[in-house]
């Protein structure tokens, strides 16, 4: 249907709405009978109020408007009505007519065509007469043609108001002038509404700018731009200062009133009018030497390192490795041995060791119960004393913790010395846990290493005087129950103790702070942050900018992370730092403070844990390395060897694949390098050759005794040649000390040349060693190689037994198949299947006992050939199982709730058994086995001969006893374990231990 049918139809159907709306109008209303006239007149009045009524419908819409629907356009934004044809022609119309209009106006204003061509204008470019009137010759009175207008775009090319004064530094005045600089005005493309565009000629504006009434030259431009920004510059740097200065006045305004309560309490807090309490205080606990460890692998660190240090008696005794003299040890906070530090018992760093505490009196408080002065003045970093009591593992930890607040104690003396492991200085411990809390200490907690173990000390944190009392923050290093009101009466208290450890960045240890190199950031927030409102934590949601480190902030990294191996959050962000930073030296430094033993921890401590192992693996990419030996002694090699071989098992999301190929790429890049050989230290010194001047290392004493023998035969040339041959490598090192040979008197005969003693050079020594370490490599490699080749064989054998073990399993199941088909019962041949499950339980058992075994034989493993340690404990391992197998009323164990046999795990009372008759058998092990170094060798490279000592032992220790081996078998418990029977032992001196 057409667009005129349509309109027709709408005009028709609007006429016949208005001629029926006309006729309801005109309609008279219907008689009625004289019995309604009254009824019918009612309803005729409403009617008509009803029709006079406008509805709620029209006074909403308003007015009735007609539209042609017909004539709507979509436009996606609205509906459009198409205008007609007829007023689209007379729009077009008009405004060709104006377009006629505007070209008449122009043509009045151009110079007509002459025909004189002197009369003609010309192209001031190139003369012809075909130019641009519009707008070149109108508005700027330049006469070009169109081709040299395009080649010349430095002189014709039209500039904006804005690039003019950026380019050429004109002012407005200069630019709105119509007569200095003429312009076009155009209308701006952005917008309608703004203002028109000044458009200006390059030429014009450059001989403007470049004329002697402004710039003079473009030199001259140039000088002015580099004035203007040096001007920008300055302003910009003194409105930076200014804010500054508002930001520190306004900070120091709004913490005028603190500073005055600081300064009022910035003293010491003296407690000398107080007596001493001592007698009362230790009646409180028992009072111990030293910790005592749940178990004896608590406390213990995970890696080992050469434990000297560089220190030596040059300077005096009064520097032996002290915090002066830089000591390697004291900076990393570990204490010196006696036997392998050269400056002995001149060294000031074994104060754990020789319990160097510092004088202190127990003091009753009003509020805070008992607490420590100082007796004396004390320097800063003083030893004050090391923290004694349970160390106890994490269960053992919570229990306690409930025990005790079941119990109503009040004070809580509990401070985590490793992950899992707390000291527990509630019952027993030593003075220093009457040490209380404070908000702004004088002292703090470190972690020191000692030896093999982990030790806790208190020292001082600034200088403190006589009759002070000695604190230490809590909610920093100790745990305890729910929070505590604070009576510190610091003006920084946080009014609680307890229920936080190592989170808040306000109160955060200032090693952590200077490790990270957030001082500046901590010390804004501290500065910026109101009074009661210090909640920043240092937790997931804050993230501080971390910097790489310089080498003279290696040591207090390293120290962190020794402090924070628990502490995850803060672990990862020094990780992270040691990763950010590319100085070499820096590394080195890490290397040289014990960092391989630090990482060994953090391995250890964090094995599961994806994101913490790849930081560390890639600290341990970085760090250099010249021998194999450190990698080697801290334990990281075998830690990062599980990691290559993809035997570890993280938590969460991790990437694995990429965790493994960086492991792989650590181990490769080890095994090429050597391990150095180590001359080992003299064990002791006799105290009269000890001298104060005496050199640090043994090495440096072999020059000094070699500079000795030089001297006594200066006599002998030949001698003393073939001598300064063999220390060729130490001979620059020792001219500066060596002195000037004395010429022999003319008055005394020349002395007799007596024979040259035979001397072994120092090449000879190396050489000799160099054969030793050679021979034992070749004999660790056929070791290897022959333990390589019986775990290829024995693999070989378990895969045979397992594709035999499938077959026979897919035979029988066939055979299932064919008597279910046949309507037969499966029953399978129960000989075979006993055999199977038994032998199950065998090996389950030695798997269990076995784990018991290497962990107890493990102590004394330093003291046992490698080969001989397997050896044994298998050996032991059999015999448990043996005897276990042997007693009818344990084995075989009881079937379970799926009919199946299950060994049950061992009861703490049957692990104590059995511990105790490993700990007989590795004492008498030591006792007949003590064999000479040269034996322990054959034996562990060729094995024990048949018959050999070793088997003989065994066999007459735990077989021939007089009451046969049934003896000492593991007696059956009432709950059905075995224990070890000592009655043998004490019967026969020749039994089993």
């Amino acid at each position: 249907m057409s667009g005129a049918d349509d309109a027709t139809r709408v005009e028709e159907n609007r006429r016949r709405a208005r001629e029926q709306l006309k006729q309801l109008a005109a309609k008279k209303p219907i008689a009625a009978t004289p019995a309604s006239v009254r009824d019918a007149s009612t309803r005729d009045a409403t009617v008509s109020q009803s029709a006079n009524r406008e509805s709620p419908t029209k006074r909403r819409l308003g007015d009735y408007i007609e539209f042609d629907l017909t004539r709507l356009h979509n436009s996606r934004g609205g509906f459009l009505v198409e205008e007609s044809n007829d007023e689209l022609e007379a729009l077009e119309e008009r405004r060709k007519e104006r377009e006629r209009e505007l070209q008449r106006m122009r043509d009045q204003m151009e110079p007509g065509i002459s025909l004189d061509p002197s009369t003609r204008p010309v192209c001031e470019s190139c003369g012809t007469t075909d130019i641009i009137f519009d707008p070149f010759q109108r508005v700027f009175g330049v006469f070009v043609c169109r081709p040299c207008e395009r080649a010349n775009p430095e002189r014709y090319s039209l500039l904006t108001k804005t690039e003019v004064k950026d380019d050429y530094l004109l002012t407005d005045a200069e630019l709105g002038d119509q007569e200095l600089l003429p312009h076009l005005l155009k209308r701006n493309p952005h917008k309608s509404t703004y203002s028109s565009m000044m458009l200006f000629m390059r030429g014009q504006v450059e001989a403007y700018a470049f004329s002697e009434a402004k710039w003079k030259s473009p030199e001259g431009l140039d000088a002015e731009y580099e004035r203007r920004q040096a001007e920008k510059s300055r302003k910009r740097v003194k409105r930076f200062n200014e804010g500054l200065d508002r930001l520190r006045k306004s900070t120091i305004r709004s913490n005028v009133w603190q500073a005055r309560q600081d300064a009022e309490h910035s003293g010491p807090q003296l407690i000398t009018h107080l007596p001493d309490a001592s007698a009362d205080a230790l009646k409180t606990f028992e009072e111990i030497p030293a910790c005592i460890y749940q178990s004896a692998r608590m406390g213990r660190i995970r890696g080992h390192d050469d434990p000297a240090c560089e220190c030596s008696l040059a300077n005096g005794i009064a520097y032996a490795c002290t915090d002066e003299a830089n000591c390697i040890n004291r900076l990393t906070q570990v204490e010196c041995m006696p036997d392998v530090c050269a400056c002995r018992k001149h060294c000031k760093n074994q104060r754990f060791q020789r319990c160097e505490y510092a004088p202190v009196d127990i003091v009753h408080m009003p509020k805070k119960g008992f607490g420590l002065r100082a007796a004396m003045d004390l320097e800063a970093d003083t030893f004050v004393y090391e923290y004694i009591g349970d160390v106890v593992n994490h269960e053992t930890f919570l229990r306690r913790m409930h025990q005790y607040k079941e119990e109503h104690i009040e004070h809580f003396y509990f401070m985590m010395l490793q992950k899992d492991e707390y000291i527990d200085a509630t019952r027993r411990g030593a003075r220093s846990r009457f040490i209380n809390h404070s908000c702004n200490p004088n002292c703090y907690v470190s972690k020191w290493h000692v030896g093999k173990q982990v030790r806790m000390g208190i020292f001082t944190k600034r200088t403190i005087v006589a009759g002070e009392e000695l604190t230490f923050n809590y909610n920093v290093d100790r745990y305890g129950n729910d929070p505590q009101e604070c009576h510190c009466g610091e003006p920084n208290c946080v009014g609680t103790i307890g229920g936080r450890t190592q989170t808040d960045i306000v109160t955060m240890d200032d090693l952590y702070i200077e490790a990270l190199g957030i001082a500046e950031e901590v010390a804004r927030i501290r500065a910026t942050l109101p009074r009661g409102k210090r909640s920043k934590v240092l937790d997931e949601d804050y993230n501080p900018v971390l910097h790489p480190m310089t080498e003279p902030e290696a040591p207090r990294v390293v120290t962190a992370m020794r402090q924070a191996c628990s502490n995850r959050n803060i672990l990862k962000k020094l990780l992270t730092r040691v990763t950010l930073t590319d100085d070499v030296s820096a590394h080195k430094s890490m290397v040289k403070l014990h960092g391989f033993v630090v990482m060994s921890d953090v391995l250890h401590e964090w094995a599961h844990d994806a994101e913490i192992v790849t930081l560390a693996l890639e600290c341990l990419r970085r760090w250099p390395l010249l021998a194999r030996d450190k990698a080697l002694d801290s334990g990281v090699e075998a830690a990062v060897r599980e990691y290559a071989a993809g035997a570890v098992e993280f938590e969460g999301k991790a990437d694995e694949a990429h965790i493994s190929e960086a492991a792989s790429a650590l181990v490769a890049g080890w095994e090429k390098l050597s391990t150095t050989l180590r001359i080992a230290r003299r064990e002791a010194l006799e105290d009269a050759s000890f001298d104060a001047d005496a050199s640090f290392s043994w090495t440096e004493r072999r020059r000094a005794a070699a500079a000795q023998l030089a001297q006594k035969e200066e006599a002998a040339e030949d001698a003393a040649i073939q001598l300064r041959e063999a220390l060729l490598a130490y001979r620059n090192q020792e001219e500066a000390r060596a002195e000037v040979p004395k010429a022999p008197s003319p008055n005394k005969p020349a002395p007799k040349a007596e024979p040259a003693k035979p001397t072994v050079s120092l090449e000879d020594i190396i050489r000799k060693a160099n054969e030793e370490e050679e021979r034992r490599r070749i004999e660790a490699q056929e070791r290897a190689e022959q333990e390589k080749a019986a775990a290829e064989a024995a693999a070989k054998a378990e895969a045979e037994a397992l594709a035999e073990r499938k077959r026979q399993r897919k035979e029988a199941e066939a055979e299932r198949k064919r008597r279910r088909l046949s309507g037969t019962k499966d029953k399978p041949k129960p000989e075979r299947k006993e055999s199977e499950s038994t032998a199950h339980l065998e090996r389950q058992l030695q798997k269990m006992v076995g784990a018991i075994v290497v962990k107890h034989m493990s102590k004394v493993k330093d003291r046992i050939a490698r080969d001989r340690f397997k050896r044994h404990a298998r050996e032991l391992t059999s015999i448990i199982c043996a005897k276990e197998m042997k007693n009818p009323r344990t084995w075989p164990p009881p079937r379970g709730k799926s009919g199946h046999r299950e060994i049950q795990e061992f009861s703490d009372e049957k692990r104590a058994k059995i511990k105790r008759f490993a700990h007989e058998y590795t004492k008498k092990l030591l006792k007949h086995h003590k064999k000479p170094e040269k034996d322990a060798k054959e034996e562990s490279a060729h094995g024990s001969p048949e018959g050999g000592d070793t088997t003989v032992d065994v066999s007459l220790s735990f077989a021939a006893s007089p009451g046969g081996p049934d003896t000492e078998a593991l007696s059956p418990m009432s709950d059905g374990s075995a224990a070890y029977s000592p009655a043998s032992r004490t019967a026969s001196p020749s039994a089993s231990p």
